[in-house]
């Protein structure tokens, strides 16, 4: 049995495809709702298959279609028996014996840990049976880079787009804001880009982001997370309590003009710089001084959609100023929107607790 390991392999097995088909929209919800990847990566079941919840049900493996297992198999995706899963999974289902209701996603369930051991995604062959040769096992990290899409991407890269996984973006350069006889190199200098995606509060501690006295990047993170992003049922990050086109907090453009983020036809804006802090929370500003630059060197930078009614953050990025309008390539990473959803139900104590890299202190020469 194939697994599938990144979005590539997903659209290369045609699972949930075409529509009317509602596998690839279970998938993401299923990933975005049900799972949780901690620091061990264990897969935490945040959905009880048990009790039947978003009509899950026992899948007992007679034909042999998965591997022999200890831990009792559920399945979940059959659109004729559950109401309580979101209408965007079962818009497209018809009633009738078509397509709408062949896929399903199966899994094993270790009760006692509250874990997905495996997670396996099928389709029927007929009413009764399923097909072995389009079944395969979804992989941790393809859970990973799920999670860190909200719907409409996920759909686009798997459904529409061949462009490649997030962690390394290749963008189009039809809308370049350079001169034609300077988009060639231009463009080549960005699909050069690559930027990490962070995850988990592990990531973001790993990448030393914001760490030591008297950066204030931890603490802008937080503050915009809890302040200015409410995810909504569809994912999408809405833009709260900030509108960086009013210039709230100190959101200003920024321009990209060093290329350290993938081009976009959406306007990117930034936040963070101290110098101008508008209303910012004073957790955020309490350590600056105009004369320590490291006191105001953190950022962040999201590039913002719209419609009639709603504003919401279709990228998110954190970022390390060097001064003079410079910006380090190396310390820049975009932040995950499941990310984003575990820092915005923390307390502030917890987060940093979780983050913040404790420095050992040096006794040396202390009796």
């Amino acid at each position: 049995m194939r697994t599938l390991n990144n979005l590539s392999d997903l659209r290369e097995s045609m699972f949930g495809r075409p529509p009317p088909r509602h596998g690839l929209i279970l998938l993401w919800w299923f990933a975005d709702k049900c799972v949780y990847i901690d620091s061990n990566g264990c897969i935490i079941a945040l959905c009880n298959p048990e009790n039947g919840a978003f009509g899950f049900h026992r899948f007992y493996n007679a034909d042999g279609l998965l591997p022999y297992s200890n831990l009792p198999y559920y399945e979940v995706g059959n659109l004729k028996k559950t109401d309580s899963l979101p209408g965007y999974v079962t818009e497209k289902y018809t009633g009738w014996s078509d397509k709408s209701n062949t896929d399903r996603i199966i899994v094993s369930f270790d009760s006692e840990w509250n874990r997905f051991h495996s997670i396996y995604v099928t389709r029927h062959s007929d009413l009764l049976k399923f097909d072995q040769n389009h079944t395969y096992h979804i992989s941790i990290d393809l859970l990973k880079e799920i999670k860190s899409l909200n719907r409409a991407e996920f759909l686009r890269q798997t459904m529409y787009d061949p462009n490649p996984s997030p962690y390394f973006h290749q963008q189009s350069y039809r809308h370049s804001q350079f001169p034609a006889s300077h988009q060639s190199l231009q463009g080549q200098r960005h699909r050069m880009v690559r930027l990490r995606t962070l995850n988990e509060l592990s990531h973001l501690r790993d990448t030393r982001f914001g760490q030591g006295y008297p950066r204030h990047g931890l603490a802008l993170l937080w503050w915009f997370a809890d302040e200015c992003v409410e995810i909504d049922d569809d994912g999408n990050m809405i833009a709260h309590q900030c509108d960086p086109e009013h210039k709230d907090f100190g959101f200003h453009p920024f321009h990209n003009r060093e290329g350290i983020l993938p081009d976009s036809d959406l306007p990117y804006y930034e936040v963070g710089n101290l110098h101008y802090p508008g209303n910012m929370s004073h957790l955020v500003t309490k350590n600056y001084d105009p004369d320590d630059r490291e006191s105001n060197a953190d950022r962040i930078v999201v590039s913002v959609d719209s419609d009639w009614n709603d504003k919401w953050f279709d990228r998110i990025y954190v970022t390390h100023h060097l001064g003079r309008g410079r910006f380090d390539e190396n310390s820049t990473y975009r932040i995950s929107q499941g990310l984003i959803e575990i820092i915005e139900n923390m307390e502030w104590s917890d987060f940093i607790g979780e983050v913040k890299i404790r420095q050992r202190r040096n006794r040396r020469g202390r009796r």
